[in-house]
């Protein structure tokens, strides 16, 4: 008896899913429109084309400084930083990674290089970012275990020829602030 219900109470849950999930996509633009307007326009009235989107950037970059809650603002690229940075930050493991399996310098001059590009992109997007913004703190956090790993990096790289070995970041990348 147990088992009809929960096949039922599964069927309705779907059922009630795909109602919502289709108001959603009913009140969504549909994405090929945009581009046919375009088509069309540019054929017509190539001009107000593109007077029409910058319009209302402005009035996006009048808005006041945004609470600690707030998203980043939208002409800062913070999520395609912080994409990059992981980026970066997942090359230099996977050449650390290389490094222990054969102990070739050259994979952990490579760890260390995406290690510090990471570091560098986190420095940039924390400074570009006010304290009073929640996204700082994030870029600070992650910016600061990128800077600890760089730092187990070196260590690996002490017992190699002083040649081979990591040099340190600029003083201010790997600071507390």
């Amino acid at each position: 008896m147990s088992h009809p219900r929960r096949q039922l109470r599964g069927l309705l849950l779907l059922v009630g899913f795909s109602f919502v999930g289709l108001s959603l996509f009913a009140q969504a633009p549909a994405p090929a429109a945009p581009d046919q307007k375009a088509a069309a326009g540019s054929a017509e009235q190539p001009a107000p084309q593109p007077a029409q989107p910058a319009a209302p950037a402005p009035a996006a970059q009048a808005a006041p400084a945004a609470p600690s809650t707030a998203a980043p603002p939208s002409s800062y690229p913070f999520n395609q930083n912080m994409s990059q940075a992981a980026t970066e930050q997942g090359w230099s493991k996977l050449y650390f990674e290389s490094f222990k399996r054969s102990r070739e310098a050259r994979y952990l001059a490579l760890a260390g290089d995406h290690a510090e590009s990471s570091i560098e992109i986190l420095y940039e997007t924390q400074m570009a970012l006010p304290r009073t913004n929640r996204f700082h703190y994030v870029a600070r956090s992650k910016r600061l275990v990128t800077c600890s790993y760089y730092g187990m990096l070196r260590e690996a790289s002490m017992g190699l020829p002083s040649s081979q070995t990591l040099q340190p970041l600029r003083a201010e990348l790997c600071q507390q602030f």
